[in-house]
């Protein structure tokens, strides 16, 4: 009997429930912090300057694979859909590029202010303190304006807010990402309909250097599922209880099909999604991106 089936009593349902309560007190008891890790692997992809002179589509693609390589994953108790956006049970990552100098100066007093405070260690204000000169002046707010006067000016209203309420400097928002085709064909999917795109493309064209990146951050997205397979599997070599062997058993074998391949299971359509969701929140500050018409698209993954 598979781990789903094992629900379909009614102690199953009631364990599920319980489960699912866990879950929910678990984030909810959580006190929200800050995550270094996206500011700082992103910081060191672009002080390499090996990679300056690199499109700006290939730039991205490399950063965020990046970043999807090298930060921590984990797998918390009672989960069976996986992946955490940050090293903290709940947290926000810094975006240096965008708004992170500008956000940087709270830095000593966001685990102090009233409203929504952020815990945040000595270690990581050091962390996040040396790398504020690098983006300095390579930050959004400060290339969006080719006057000097006029950036200095644009920055110094971003610091006090004199009639305005800052919220963001810029950023991928209110869409809704193709994870159809995703749950259909996966990254190996989608790599192959970029390459037949790209042939027919002048080489170092800016089409080109855009398939270029589809392809490489479909890599990058493929790998972050594999990351979660290999720990899953090994998290189930310690486990006892032998419900949670089974459900990281699945975790596993979930994970090292998608985001890879198309799904073949509602369960792997839904892990599938929320990993490109994952990465999608890595790359920008993710505004408003919808999962669009899910009834439509998992419903047949649901009714099967």
């Amino acid at each position: 009997m598979g781990l789903v089936s094992s629900y379909m009593t009614e102690k199953g349902f009631d364990m599920d429930h319980d489960r699912i309560d866990r879950l929910k007190e678990a984030v909810q008891t959580s006190r929200p912090g800050v995550c270094t890790e996206r500011a700082l692997i992103w910081t060191r992809y672009f002080k390499n300057r090996e990679n300056w002179k690199k499109h700006p589509s290939i730039q991205m693609a490399e950063a965020l694979s990046d970043v999807l390589c090298r930060k921590s994953i984990k797998i918390y108790p009672d989960e069976l859909i996986v992946g955490n956006f940050s090293s903290k049970r709940v947290g926000g990552s810094i975006f240096p590029e965008l708004h992170g100098v500008v956000v940087m100066q709270d830095l000593l007093k966001f685990s102090k202010r009233e409203t929504n405070p952020l815990q945040v260690s000595s270690k990581e204000i050091r962390q996040l303190i040396k790398i504020i000169p690098f983006w300095l002046f390579r930050f959004l707010g400060f290339k969006a304006h080719n006057s000097k006067i006029d950036t200095f000016r644009f920055i110094a209203d971003q610091l006090t807010a004199r009639y305005y309420l800052i919220n963001e400097s810029g950023g991928i928002a209110h869409l809704a990402p193709d994870y159809e085709k995703l749950v259909h064909i996966g990254t190996e999917g989608i790599i192959s309909e970029t390459e037949t795109l790209q042939a027919h493309v002048s080489k170092n064209s800016p089409k080109w250097h855009f398939y270029e990146s589809v392809k490489i951050i479909s890599r990058g997205l493929a790998r972050f599922g594999e990351r979660y397979s290999d720990l899953a599997l090994q998290m189930s070599h310690g486990e006892t209880d032998p419900i949670r062997k089974q459900a990281l058993l699945d975790i596993s074998i979930a994970c090292k099909r998608v985001p890879a391949k198309g799904a073949e299971t509602f369960r792997e359509a839904v892990q599938s999604i929320f990993l490109a969701q994952i990465a999608i929140n890595l790359e920008s500050l993710d505004n408003a991106i919808c999962p669009g018409r899910m009834d439509h698209y998992l419903f047949p993954f649901y009714e099967k």
